[in-house]
């Protein structure tokens, strides 16, 4: 019987390594194996439109993701509240397994009452510490016939869609039971006397978790804690044949495996099939791998160095906005700056690739901001200072080259007709001013027919913001199509009416909204009666986030207010529920100079207190004028 007594231990403190003993095996025919199929991204043909899991199943995803990620205070089991919960949690634990060891329980009724004794706390904080004091009770794997029946089970539906699955007990109880798979490495083969006897062999059931979102982290985390070549395996089969989330759980731990030989493989095919993530992946490659001996061996592995850049592109593009109020160092100074810009530039110029170049153009952007960050005066911490500098000597001769090579590269594969690139390509050229683009541009937006992800839209909506930068009036026309294609404005107000508040992410009109947003801050640089007309089309949306846009596209492109349909928009503006739209209506029909709004102004003061100063400083306005 477990000493009940005995002071809590972390996660790891009691249990030994279950990857200690294969630090000398070697791992490296399980790679051998395998036979995926070369999925990276500069050889994917399929579009990135055609996205692999539906709405719900990428929210799932991204809600278990985040429940797992978020950075959380550390739970002191020391505290007496802690520590006389998790005692009480003991004694009722080990009546259970002594029960299900004597026959004296179902695994049925265990599993139930487990789902009632774990929820003790919010999960991100107490899983660690439930795990170690769950395999300190029960080593031996006498409840595992309880936690296989939870498992089993499947999860119970949230009540509202987007909230934290392990809020329902029993979502919460069937997350740790497969965590705790992960621990019994002789799962297969129990002791004699041991419920679990009749237990199958967990790995198929791991497997198969694999490719739920809703389990795929836990699941992957399991088989990582099992450690053997029986583990590694399946993980690395399953990275071959999953995509979106699921992948990046399977990822993430095959790259906190740490086995070298592994090192190649997970940087080949690691971004690939994640359309949307590849910011997720590309950060836990960065994290667990040194770049630039793959970027300097460029000659020898071609295809690995182009993968690396391409890395690297991505996780400097998530730390180039300098700012001082950033809790944590970016991900891209966690290593050297100077070290990875020196093989990246050494790699370009022996070997030119596209990801190079887009990694090189990323970089440039980066210095920049930075060095303009530091020239202001702003408080940046000292080693992000000390990172930037080594590298300011080496970007005259990077903008010489990207203003020729770097360039032409970038636009070759813009035309290649790889529809994955034309997202990824797009702002990059347009910052360069490279007009060539935007035919290729205009004819992707033209093949585009569906929006059924957020993800989606954010791709297409940097092809609009480039499109809107280079200033093309071509580009109104194109808008107008894949507006009415993918986003249908009236459609949209049909199945709602306005909102006060912005829509969720889960929402089913979110991807719409992220696309008509962008659409209209394109339209801003792209002065037309056309475009004019899609932000009247904005000003009547569902999502404020919406009409907020297309009210400050309208008082750009109709400064003066000259147009009639113009002033009756804004002032039917002003009695919108959403402050933040409210408020700016109340602006533009000052900078309009209409005086048949001061009425409405007026009424404003009475009805919408959350917009009284707006309202008060557009009267006091047209006062002056009147």
């Amino acid at each position: 019987m477990p000493d009940t007594s005995s002071k809590q231990a972390p996660l790891e403190a009691d249990i030994p390594s279950l990857m200690e003993k294969h630090e000398v095996e070697d791992h490296t025919h399980i790679v051998h194996m395998l036979k995926p199929e070369a999925p990276d991204i500069q050889h994917a043909r399929e579009p990135l439109s055609e996205l692999p899991d539906d709405l719900a199943s990428f929210s799932t995803g991204a809600l278990e993701y985040r429940l797992l990620h978020q950075v959380q205070p550390l739970l002191d089991v020391e505290t007496p509240v802690h520590k006389a919960s998790l005692n009480a949690l003991r004694r009722e634990i080990t009546c259970l397994l002594t029960r299900l060891s004597w026959r004296k329980a179902l695994p049925e009724e265990v599993a139930a009452r487990l789902t009632e004794l774990l929820p003790v706390g919010p999960f991100s904080l107490w899983h660690p510490h439930l795990l170690a004091t769950l395999f300190e009770i029960d080593r031996r794997g006498h409840l595992l016939p309880a936690w296989l029946y939870l498992i089993q089970q499947g999860d119970v539906s949230s009540q509202t869609p987007g909230d934290d699955s392990t809020t329902q007990p029993h979502n919460y109880a069937r997350r740790i039971a497969i965590l705790l798979l992960g621990y019994y490495k002789q799962v297969g083969t129990p002791a004699a006397d041991s419920p679990a006897r009749d237990a199958q062999d967990t790995l198929p059931m791991l497997q198969a978790l694999l490719h739920d979102p809703s389990t795929s982290f836990y699941a992957a985390r399991a088989l990582a804690h099992l450690g053997h070549n029986q583990a590694q395996q399946v993980l690395l089969q399953t990275l071959c044949e999953t995509r979106g989330w699921n992948r990046l759980a399977i990822l993430e731990q095959c790259l906190a495996l740490g086995h070298a030989p592994f090192a190649e493989f997970l940087l080949t095919h690691g971004i690939a099939k994640m359309p949307g993530l590849e910011h997720y992946a590309a950060s836990a490659l960065y994290h667990a791998l040194d770049l630039a001996p793959y970027l300097e061996q460029n000659r020898q592995q071609p295809r690995l160095a182009a993968q690396a850049a391409l890395v690297l592109y991505y996780v400097i593009e998530e730390s180039k906005e300098p700012s001082p109020y950033q809790e944590a160092v970016p991900r891209l100074f966690t290593r050297s700056l100077a070290d990875q810009a020196s093989a990246l530039f050494k790699s370009a110029r022996q070997l030119p690739s596209w990801q190079a170049a887009l990694a090189l153009h990323a970089l440039g952007a980066l210095c920049a901001r930075y060095w303009q960050a530091i020239n202001q005066g702003h408080a940046l911490e000292s080693n992000l200072v000390a990172q930037i500098y080594p590298c300011l000597p080496m970007m005259p001769e990077i903008e010489a080259w990207m203003q020729h090579s770097g360039r032409e590269l970038l636009f070759t594969a813009l035309c290649s007709q790889q529809a994955t690139l034309q997202p990824l390509l797009a702002q990059a050229l347009a910052e360069l001013g490279e007009t060539r683009a935007v035919d290729p541009l205009l004819l992707y937006l033209d093949s585009v027919r569906t929006l059924g992800h957020q993800e989606q839209a954010r791709a297409l909506s940097s092809v609009c913001l480039a499109l809107g930068q280079f200033g093309d009036l071509r580009a109104v026309p194109a808008l107008q199509k894949l507006m009415a294609n993918v986003i249908d404005p009236s459609g949209r107000r049909r199945r709602s009416p306005l909102k006060e508040a912005l829509l969720e992410p889960q929402a089913t009109d979110y991807a719409g909204s992220l696309l008509f947003v962008a659409m209209l801050q394109a339209c801003r640089q792209l002065p037309t009666p056309e475009a004019q007309t899609l932000s009247y089309q904005g000003l009547n949306d569902l999502d404020p986030r919406v009409r907020l846009a297309a009210l400050e596209t309208l008082r750009i492109l109709d400064a003066t207010g000259s147009e009639a349909q113009s002033r009756t928009s804004v002032r039917q503006a002003l009695s919108d529920q959403n402050a933040a739209v409210a408020g700016l209506a109340c602006q533009v029909s000052a900078q309009y100079h209409d005086q048949e709004a001061a009425p409405l102004l007026q009424q404003l003061l009475i009805t919408h207190p959350a917009v009284t100063q707006a309202a008060l400083l557009a009267l006091h306005q047209l006062k002056k004028e009147g």
